[in-house]
């Protein structure tokens, strides 16, 4: 959302809250959602609980114009808290996950666990063309035509079997020239 320090976050009051929802807290709660990205947390920093939240979420909803600034504010903050998940899973992709390695009940070292799960999605959601499941689907995002077979299976076989039997025919003359010029013994 990057507000500058004199620039308001949004907030939404329809009446005089008595439910604790203070523009204070309001901006709080966003500030905390955009830092992490997860409602419950938010309304927990600013001490509120999940079920509060979106019930001032709902009443922003249902007030329309009054409450869309608040709402988009709302959807800002999610989307940059999104992007410290999405760091973060990319972290431990890179750099795996620590595992305690033990022996005779004590701890004597550690591993590094990769998830080769986590990097595959991330490799076929980030690089759709390259690592996604169907690329062909993907081409017109792209830009460009999708996969389309030139020939079937038999076409494919008959145009193989054409190529391999002209090749083997120039192989044989060429053998047959060798055996014309080679001089008598």
């Amino acid at each position: 959302m990057d507000y500058e320090d004199d620039e308001p976050y949004p907030t939404f009051t329809s009446r005089h809250r008595e439910d604790g929802w203070t523009r204070e807290k309001q901006v709080a709660f966003l500030q905390a959602l955009e830092a992490g990205g997860v409602v419950s947390y938010a309304a927990r920093a600013v001490g509120m609980c999940r079920q509060s939240v979106y019930r001032l979420r709902r009443r922003a909803e249902a007030a329309g114009a009054e409450g869309a600034a608040f709402l988009a504010a709302w959807e800002q903050a999610r989307l940059s808290g999104l992007e410290q998940i999405e760091d973060s899973a990319v972290l431990r992709a890179v750099e795996g996950v620590a595992r305690p390695v033990y022996w005779n009940g004590e701890q004597v070292g550690e591993r590094r666990h990769f998830d080769e799960r986590l990097t595959m999605f991330l490799l076929r959601h980030g690089l759709p063309a390259r690592y996604g499941e169907r690329p062909d689907e993907l081409a017109p995002a792209r830009g460009t035509q999708p996969y389309q077979p030139i020939a079937d299976d038999a076409e494919i076989v008959a145009a193989l079997t054409e190529r391999l039997t002209t090749f083997g025919a120039e192989i044989l003359r060429e053998q047959e020239m060798k055996l014309l010029q080679a001089p008598d013994d």
